[in-house]
């Protein structure tokens, strides 16, 4: 009997020991998966910055290098700001423009003037175009809706999506929509 009750109070010393040490590694867990809550927080603002900077770099490029990747398109092709499109300005000053129509097209990536065809068929036309890294369907529908702005106030105006990579599922439904995408495979980040 005594040899019982030694092995009874041997286990249950060693229960009381092994119930600290899994409060100590309880514990621990809970700490770990605070600071892995703040990592993982840091990382996503870490992400959104670099996305935002990837985003900015891809407007750069398509803004510098414009005439080249958008010449095949629009023949003496210039860039515009909303300020340049009279119709446009006229059309909201005179309130026929929603405020959000007139922010869309304030917050177009680029517009692109040119003519398109050649002789007697040749006729000026812009290109609503929005850029990013990689082109996705909200992008499709922004140029969508901005480039329909622009045709209602009077321009020959065509929605454009740019990038770096599109998606086949995206390069789809942006042919479905009338939106012509151009695509420039460059040496970006990968988030």
């Amino acid at each position: 009997m005594r040899e019982l009750q030694g092995i009874v109070r041997q286990n249950s010393a060693d229960i009381q020991q092994h119930s600290a040490e899994i409060r100590d590694l309880v514990e621990a867990i809970r700490a770990n998966t605070a600071e892995v809550a703040v990592l993982t927080r840091r990382v996503g603002r870490m992400a959104g910055t670099l996305g935002s900077a990837a985003g900015q770099l891809a407007e750069l490029r398509w803004t510098n290098a414009f005439s080249g990747r958008f010449g095949r398109r629009l023949r003496k092709a210039r860039l515009l700001t909303p300020r340049d499109l009279e119709l446009f300005e006229a059309a909201d000053d005179a309130g026929d423009l929603t405020e959000v129509e007139a922010l869309a097209v304030r917050g177009l990536d680029l517009i692109v003037e040119g003519i398109e065809g050649r002789g007697p068929d040749a006729r000026p036309a812009l290109l609503a175009v929005e850029v990013s890294t990689t082109i996705e369907e909200n992008d499709v529908e922004r140029a969508a809706l901005r480039a329909a702005v622009l045709r209602r106030v009077g321009y020959n105006a065509y929605a454009a999506v740019a990038g770096g990579r599109i998606t086949p599922e995206t390069d789809a439904i942006a042919r479905g929509s009338a939106v012509e995408v151009f695509v420039v495979v460059e040496d970006t980040i990968e988030l």
